[in-house]
């Protein structure tokens, strides 16, 4: 009997031997362990880097810069370049079943052409960097997710990676007519305080331009019971009506690079009270001749001192701005005074 068991303990640890060399056999190795070549490779993270670019109507924002951390297997020092291979990208796709779209090569540009690893180093003492290259990207068609395919190229004092000589990261690419505010501090440019010679229709009909610019600033007034307040919009120096039209168009004459338009319905602060009426929104539309306009985005939702904002990336050259304003009290359908921002 006990023969017989000892036979069957010794037939279970052969087969237990045998099934261990197998696994060891099937596990994956990686051409950067045990390999006498100065191998020289790039080591992601668990998860591909995000970038995000906005397309708007008047440009390309988001600019970007994608870091890679170069290292090599041996201390005798290398150098190493990189390139970007669009081709990778449908592999990729097949194996983690995946459907980016490849980014065409000259929507990135190298911003470090390649890297040097120091003799007596495992780790380059630069990151290889990307960035974005804004006219490439403008000729996207819209809205995507776009993969990015980076390989190591012209390896000197070693070899690149099979296993880890390419790199991922990807872009997002979104459409937004204009820019999120959330505070003032996003609002880009500056003020124009210069009005001189602008112009102002609303409806086809010229206005008086000083009812609307230059009518911001802080003024004092007197209250029924004597007191000195205030009122950050000049109240009393009148408004354009917007009952027969909502459209209101502005002749700058001359270009200029503008980057926001701020618009007030109706405000008064005094040391009492706020009396506001806002816009529902603010539709804002740009163009160089009057006749041909692209539309800048609806906002409004950032209302600072009874100015409603609607903004951009970055500064969009223009003559001409139409504004069309939904005002939300039928009581108060007035633009009483608008803000424009440059570049």
């Amino acid at each position: 009997m006990f023969s017989i068991m000892k036979k069957i303990l010794f037939g279970f640890a052969l087969l237990m031997t045998a099934v261990g060399f197998t696994a060891c056999s099937e596990e994956e190795t990686y051409d950067v362990v045990g390999n006498p070549n100065n191998l020289i490779y790039i080591r992601d993270g668990a998860s591909l880097p995000v970038y995000e670019v906005q397309l708007t109507p008047v440009g390309t924002f988001g600019a970007f810069t994608a870091e890679m951390t170069v290292r090599c297997t041996k201390t005798t020092g290398a150098t190493v370049s990189a390139e970007i291979v669009p081709e990778l990208v449908e592999a990729y796709n097949e194996e983690h079943g995946t459907e980016y779209l490849a980014m065409p090569a000259n929507a990135i540009a190298l911003k470090t052409p390649y890297v040097t690893i120091p003799e007596g180093q495992l780790i380059a003492e630069e990151k290889l960097q990307l960035i974005a290259n804004n006219e490439g990207l403008a000729s996207l068609g819209g809205s995507g997710e776009y993969l990015v395919a980076v390989r190591l190229a012209n390896p000197v004092g070693g070899a690149v990676s099979e296993d880890y000589g390419v790199s991922y990261f990807r872009v997002t690419t979104v459409y937004k007519a204009n820019k999120p505010l959330e505070s003032i501090e996003d609002v880009v440019g500056t003020k124009i305080t210069d009005y001189s010679g602008w112009t102002v229709t609303c409806g086809g009909v010229e206005q008086d331009p000083t009812l609307i610019f230059g009518g911001d600033e802080m003024d004092e007034i007197t209250e029924k019971d004597g007191t000195t307040g205030y009122t950050l919009i000049d109240a009393y120096s009148g408004s354009i009506k917007l009952t027969d039209s909502k459209e209101v168009i502005i002749d700058m004459q001359k270009n200029y690079k503008v980057t926001a338009v701020a618009a007030c319905c109706s405000f008064k602060h005094t040391a009492y009270r706020n009396t506001a009426y806002t816009f529902n929104t603010v539709k804002w539309d740009i163009s160089k001749d009057g006749v041909e306009w692209t539309e800048c985005g609806t906002d409004g939702s950032l209302n600072v001192d009874g100015f409603q904002f609607v903004g951009l990336y970055g500064g969009a050259e223009c003559r001409y701005l139409r504004l069309t304003l939904d005002y939300a009290n039928k009581n108060h359908p007035t633009l009483s005074a608008l803000r424009v921002y440059a570049e």
